[in-house]
């Protein structure tokens, strides 16, 4: 939303959403034995890489079902009984989603990419504790990015970052003048 709290929206050509779900499909391939929950609503920017993912790369999307989107017990009996591979979540809900007894059962969870805040290291610890075998990508970019900017592959042994661009797509830090800052310097 904007700063007055109402919903906004942004021009995204094509050419960027294309960019976005090739570099997806190359960098985190999926394929006919992945299964990907969609839950976001279509008018999150996120919901495209959710529905366009899988079925760029042959995997099946599964649909939670209109109303069950923020039922976290639901979401996570779901995941169990459809052997969700891979999801899409801001931390938020992964931190309600791990809350959630059940979540330890949801052994077919290989990818969790979370974006849209930031991502803690505590949650990261929490996740990689109870499911030591994903994969968890911390993702970010605002919506005029065209989904993502950045991203980074976590590690139970490393500090989050925000990462490296995606194809096709520079990044700048700037310092709190609007200055590029050298590389390693933190900005803001």
């Amino acid at each position: 939303s904007g700063s007055t709290g109402q919903p906004k929206g942004v021009m995204i050509s094509h050419r960027a959403v294309c960019n976005h779900m090739q570099w997806m499909a190359r960098e985190f391939p999926l394929d006919q034995s992945d299964r990907m929950l969609l839950k976001y609503s279509i008018s999150f920017d996120a919901a495209a890489a959710e529905i366009f993912h899988p079925l760029i790369s042959g995997a099946v999307l599964v649909i939670v079902p209109a109303g069950r989107h923020y039922d976290i017990g639901y979401l996570v009996q779901l995941i169990h009984e459809q052997q969700v591979t891979a999801i899409d979540v801001v931390p938020t809900m992964l931190k309600a989603l791990v809350d959630e007894e059940g979540i330890k059962e949801c052994r077919s969870l290989r990818r969790v990419t979370s974006g849209g805040e930031a991502l803690s290291a505590e949650l990261k610890d929490r996740v990689y504790r109870l499911l030591p075998e994903v994969e968890l990508v911390n993702v970010y970019g605002p919506t005029e990015a065209a989904i993502t900017a950045t991203y980074y592959r976590c590690a139970p042994t490393r500090s989050i970052a925000i990462g490296r661009s995606i194809s096709n797509t520079r990044v700048y830090v700037l310092d709190e003048n609007a200055e590029p800052v050298p590389v390693g310097v933190v900005g803001e």
